[in-house]
């Protein structure tokens, strides 16, 4: 009997940076240091973890049987969970792809790839963003009679349980064999979403929905979908349900069969996001099988972390050219901080907050040369099975908030930091993307955020707001590129707006560096409300990126003069 182990897509965490309603006064988003980055990156990187995991890519796979009533492997799985203090139910999504693992195993004496893994999985219902694998097997004649498959049984769950993780949520398990071989799969899933509606397959009108709670804190929740071969899109949230429960609609396009869609979270007081489920949505009747990007080419390989990240940026270039997006230029000593990165990154992957660090240093930049940062993305992944950079990037395109990160429209520059593993044929690289201040000019953030707004307002009931001009307000606003302080600019506005109408006004500032993930005072959302906005940005000494500043005056209101605090800055006239 042999064991061995794969974790189907724990190194491919979407990791998100969003401005999330105004941060804290004097600095925007906070980044470990420079110096914190160099240090980490100057430690010694363990040895190939993966050498001793066999993975094989292929180019097709088709599914087998779906979901079936438990088995003896999942009754297994789950009394060695309780063994241990676990009361884990079984899902039967995960139960389908321990099996059409289990089923590549007794075919190739290895495991899929994590690409293939993870479509295993969406093909069969599961939800998880992430989760682990082991399989067992063992030649048929091993265990001809059922003492010597109790025998088995037994090595399993004793094996079992030290590999099943403390944060289990979610089990699934399969035996089967081919004739020759027999194999036991077992999937564990950590997933903290308890679902109350979910469906797979579209309805009428194109749509998914998709309801249920998050088990921790978050204080946003949104979701997106892919859109034919290069595009993207926000689903839609009903803003009437209230955290952590959430309630999202997803739209499949036209002329799309099936399309992956991310859902994330944003935990309070965080600028990091991480998915919290993956679901591969299709239309009525849709028949599914995996056929890899790079079939019916010439294999490609590379050898070394400089080969994959040249060709790696050659190909994101083409296929942004193919997407009608300008060129990424590589931002060349962010790439080499990236690369000094990568190996302790992925060393690393359960620990997250050593994580958290890699890829918070990597987006800040602080090695980009030139503009100032309006906002940095971050996409981690790492496929086995291949040393082709086509594949690792077909795979990386797969996922929507991937996408949303190589294809962003805004994007001018990339770091690339590749870990290459030739022997293990393994390849992870670190992807970071940036964006940029062109110009002082900001009406498109305002008309975005008014738009975002009134969105909110409708899914309310509400009506759309009225924007007044407010010069006074577009005049205050310019004092925190050299002051950084928009709690003054906003008090000087509401003066002005107060000597010019001579009304009682209350008003807030905005700091972001989204302004689609912005939290909107309650203000905002009353019945009718009149507003006067004005924006600009500003980088605060010593900051890594700029700071979008929005002031925004409700008109007509009345109240006790309030100061700015932390987060969305507020006061009353």
């Amino acid at each position: 009997m042999k064991q061995a182990q794969s974790g189907a897509l724990a190194t491919a965490l979407s990791l998100w940076l969003f401005g999330c309603g105004g941060g804290h006064l004097g600095g925007g988003p906070e980044f470990p240091s420079q110096d914190s980055l160099r240090e980490l990156a100057e430690r010694p990187a363990t040895a190939d973890k993966t050498e001793g995991r066999k993975t094989v890519a292929v180019d097709d796979w088709q599914p087998g049987d779906a979901a079936t009533a438990a088995t003896d492997a999942e009754r297994l799985v789950k009394r060695v969970a309780e063994g241990k203090g676990h009361a884990v139910p079984l899902d039967a999504e995960l139960g389908c792809a321990a099996r059409e693992i289990a089923r590549f195993y007794a075919q190739h004496n290895a495991f899929p790839d994590q690409q293939l893994q993870a479509y295993m999985a969406g093909v069969c219902g599961a939800t998880e963003a992430n989760f682990g694998v082991t399989v067992w097997s063992t030649p048929n004649d091993t265990i001809a009679d059922a003492a010597r498959q109790k025998e088995w049984h037994d090595a399993i769950a004793k094996q079992l349980g030290p590999w099943l993780p403390a944060s289990v949520k979610q089990l699934g398990a399969a035996e089967l064999s081919d004739g020759k071989t027999s194999v036991f799969a077992a999937v564990a899933g950590t997933s903290d979403v308890t679902w109350e509606a979910r469906s797979t397959v579209a309805n009428a009108a194109g749509e998914v929905e998709l309801s249920g709670s998050l088990g921790s804190p978050a204080a946003f929740i949104f979701g997106m979908s892919n859109v034919g071969a290069f595009g993207e899109r926000d689903c839609r949230s009903d803003p009437r349900v209230a955290l952590p429960r959430f309630h999202i609609t997803c739209q499949l396009d036209p002329a799309d069969t099936s399309a992956w869609v991310d859902l994330e979270a944003l935990p309070p007081g965080r600028v990091l996001a991480h998915g919290i489920a993956r679901i591969l949505i299709r239309r009525e009747g849709t028949a599914l099988s995996f056929t890899a990007p790079t079939k019916n080419t010439t294999p490609e390989s590379v050898n070394s972390g400089g080969e994959f990240a040249k060709r790696l940026l050659s190909l994101v270039n083409e296929r942004r050219a193919q997407a009608g997006l300008p060129a990424l230029q590589l931002a060349n000593r962010e790439s080499e901080t990236s690369a000094r990165l990568a190996a302790h990154y992925f060393d690393a992957e359960r620990e997250s907050d050593l994580g958290d660090q890699v890829a918070l240093g990597l987006m800040a930049g602080w090695d980009i040369q030139g503009s100032t940062i309006r906002n940095g993305d971050f996409y981690s992944n790492q496929l086995s099975g291949s040393l082709d950079p086509r594949r690792w990037l077909g795979f990386m395109l797969e996922q929507p908030s991937a996408r949303r990160v190589l294809l962003d429209p805004q994007a001018r520059a990339i770091a690339i930091g590749p870990n290459v593993h030739p022997q293990s044929l393994t390849v992870g690289a670190l992807v970071s993307t940036y964006t940029f201040y062109a110009s002082d000019d900001h009406r498109a953030d305002i008309e975005r955020f008014v738009g975002r707004l009134n969105e909110r307002r409708q899914g309310l009931g509400l009506s759309a707001v009225k924007v007044t001009p407010a010069p006074e307000l577009a005049k205050a606003v310019q004092s925190v590129k050299t002051s950084h302080d928009p709690e003054a600019a906003l008090q000087t506005a509401m003066q002005q707006v107060v000597s010019h109408t001579q009304h009682g006004v209350e008003g807030y500032y905005i700091e972001a560096t989204d302004v689609d993930h912005v939290n909107l005072p309650a203000a905002l959302l009353r019945p009718q409300v009149t507003i006067g906005i004005s924006a600009a940005h500003h980088r605060y000494p010593q900051a890594a990126w700029g700071t979008l500043t929005l002031l925004v005056v409700v008109l007509d209101s009345s109240g006790a003069q309030k100061t700015a605090a932390v987060a969305t800055g507020r006061g009353a006239l």
